[in-house]
């Protein structure tokens, strides 16, 4: 006896649903335990860029699988529900940008342009990175935001790596306004940075004092040191400024810029 439709369309639906769940079932174990595990256990042995990328590979191959134990099981129901949700998911996300993503992954991978840990500015963007996937980079900000960069932009674009060589410059400008002598604010400039504590020592970190240039009745100066952890440009550029302010201002020299001085009308 031949099946009715209305038989047909339940028998259709119910393998729909059952390939639905099988894809559930699939998603959890994939997602929640075995790539969980598999962190766990690599974590140990290569370090994060390398471990996401061997998990994101693991991840993608259990999708596959996944999808290929629907059509076993489910048939015509469970293909039309496979292709369903990989249209779906290729309209949502740009099947063609992904595939530039992932290949553009799997090249940073390999030139190792920057690692997980690492301080890097790609374009705009400047951060620590926390993650590398196979689609896309993220960096955590100064102000802890987190930002992802897609992996097709980020190797295209210009990549400034700051943790490849050691020590991260702080750079300090100091205005001094009034008449002065040049050669004693550079001397005692000099005498500051040299004793800062904390500041990177060795012929390649050697601080720098520069005259940078006159204005309006004031005189530019810059400070260069290095420190070794990028964190630290942040309060020890604040410590430096304070440094330099009050020695100078112990020797009785003005810092700031020169007020602006404005004509006044009288009348008589």
């Amino acid at each position: 006896m031949e099946p009715t439709l209305p038989q047909t369309i339940l028998d259709f639906f119910r393998m729909a649903g059952q390939a639905i769940l099988i894809a559930t079932i699939g998603y959890v174990v994939a997602e929640l335990i075995l790539v969980r595990l598999l962190k766990s256990a690599l974590v140990r042995f290569i370090e994060y860029t390398w471990m996401d990328f061997l998990v994101g590979l693991v991840r993608l191959g259990l999708f596959l699988l996944t999808g290929k134990i629907i059509i076993d099981l489910t048939g015509a129901a469970g293909a039309l529900v496979v292709i369903v949700t990989a249209v779906t998911g290729a309209f949502a996300i740009g099947s063609e940008r992904l595939a530039s993503d992932m290949v553009s992954g799997i090249k940073l991978m390999v030139l190792n342009f920057y690692r997980v840990g690492e301080y890097i500015q790609i374009g705009e963007h400047f951060g620590k990175v926390i993650e590398i996937s196979m689609n896309a980079t993220s960096l955590l900000t100064i102000d802890r935001s987190k930002i992802i960069i897609p992996n097709s932009a980020a190797i295209n674009g210009t990549i400034v790596n700051y943790s490849r060589h050691p020590g991260y410059r702080i750079k300090v400008r100091i205005p001094v306004h009034g008449k002065h002598d040049q050669e004693s604010v550079l001397a005692i400039l000099n005498e500051v940075v040299t004793n800062l504590e904390g500041r990177l020592q060795g012929e390649d970190y050697h601080p720098i004092v520069l005259f940078h240039g006159i204005g309006a009745d004031t005189a530019f100066y810059e400070v260069w040191s290095y420190v070794e952890k990028w964190p630290d440009t942040v309060y020890k550029s604040s410590e430096l400024r304070l440094k330099l302010v009050q020695a100078l201002e112990s020797h009785g020299i003005a810092v700031g810029i020169a007020p602006v001085m404005t004509a006044t009308t009288i009348e008589v």
